[in-house]
């Protein structure tokens, strides 16, 4: 076989390899992330209120099945006995099924701030100025002005929280012409129209994660 030819081959064979120790890398750097952000007291403290409101929701209605079962074997009018039941349950299971969304939305705020840290330092134990010297510059070069890198990685945590950042309609917007092009450019490479949070959103989405990001 020739040499090239043997090169080739060689590279091909390992390329899946490298794929599968990638992807196993990632999936192990994910699944570490997951276990330390989940591992905060509020994330805790929310998965049991909403596990606790799931349990006592279960009562409820376990307890009313048999109630409505055991009216229903007796004799004489049950005229009504329904809608008591329901009418006494439904304020209990809304505030309970309330309380369960409030600590879905607490759990996954969390877990976004948590990956936006993560970001952060990511970005900044891999990303180098262009003009480094020997002895790394320092983040903040003076009172107001910030150096290159620092820029860099609150943009990594800016990213990681701006999709589930505020688009309310009194915000500022941010200038992301340029972002915004491009992802209607991408969109429209693939035959399809751009969504709506692009032009409606997105400005305000970035100007609000960025003036509330630290």
């Amino acid at each position: 076989m020739p040499r090239g030819e043997r090169h080739r081959s060689a590279a091909t064979a390992k390329s899946p390899a490298m794929a599968m120790a990638g992807l196993g890398g990632g999936l192990c750097a994910g699944a570490l992330w997951l276990g330390r952000a989940s591992a905060g007291r509020l994330f805790v403290t929310c998965a049991i209120v909403a596990i606790a409101s799931v349990v006592f929701l279960a009562v409820i209605g376990a307890v009313l099945l048999r109630l409505g079962a055991a009216r229903r074997s007796r004799p004489g009018g049950q005229e009504g006995a329904a809608i008591i039941e329901f009418a006494l349950a439904l304020p209990i299971a809304l505030m309970l099924v309330l309380i369960m969304i409030q600590s879905t939305l607490l759990m996954a705020g969390q877990l976004c701030v948590n990956y936006a840290a993560f970001c952060a330092a990511r970005s900044a134990v891999v990303y180098v100025p262009a003009d480094n010297s020997p002895g790394e510059p320092p983040l903040v070069v003076a009172e107001t002005v910030a150096s290159a890198k620092l820029l860099r990685i609150k943009s990594a945590a800016v990213w990681a929280v701006m999709p589930i950042s505020s688009s309310h309609a009194d915000l500022p917007e941010a200038d992301v012409a340029e972002l915004t092009e491009g992802l209607e450019r991408f969109f429209r490479l693939y035959g399809q129209d751009s969504p709506t949070w692009v032009s409606r959103h997105l400005a305000r989405k970035m100007a609000y994660a960025a003036d509330h990001t630290e």
